[in-house]
């Protein structure tokens, strides 16, 4: 779609678009619905990420919740889904795997959230090489790093949306 698609949504239509912009956050989506009309596809992006600014840091912290763990074999969203097979994250070794589950849980523990990353921009290795450094940092460091990651992650969603 492009971007006077995007402006001629009705409210449903453009929530159910962009619903998983943010995991299971469509709040976000009724937010940025309510500053069309967008000049380009770049202005549709502010929109998100100034979405993501303003939230209070609990709600952000429920935003992080909402994400699946990598290489998980629970149910996930399709956009969750998808990219985490492109980085491969659904064909890990037998040892690949224990080292992601053993940190998934040390890291779910230690934060209170899963291990973020936008695996659009790293491959399995950095992946698992990245998650044992990140469960040294201290929780303001992580909540920042994953927010980070999330808007990273919105943005190339939204990106598979607008043209």
């Amino acid at each position: 779609m492009d971007v006077n698609e995007i402006n001629a949504c009705d409210q449903d239509s453009f929530v159910k678009l962009f619903s998983n912009v943010f995991e299971h956050h469509p709040e976000a989506a009724e937010y940025v619905y309510d500053k069309r009309p967008f000049s380009d596809r770049s202005h549709l992006l502010k929109m998100f990420f100034h979405y993501m600014e303003t939230l209070p840091l609990e709600v952000k912290k429920q935003v992080l919740i909402n994400h699946p763990m990598l290489g998980s074999k629970k149910p996930m969203t399709n956009e969750s889904k998808n990219e985490q097979t492109s980085a491969g994250l659904n064909q890990l070794t037998n040892s690949e795997e224990e080292v992601m589950d053993v940190y998934n849980k040390r890291y779910y523990e230690k934060f209170g959230f899963p291990y973020i990353i936008c695996v659009k921009e790293n491959s399995k290795d950095r992946i698992l090489s990245d998650i044992k450094k990140r469960y040294e940092n201290d929780m303001e460091t992580e909540i920042s790093t994953g927010i980070n990651e999330v808007s990273k992650i919105a943005m190339y969603r939204i990106l598979d949306i607008v043209k």
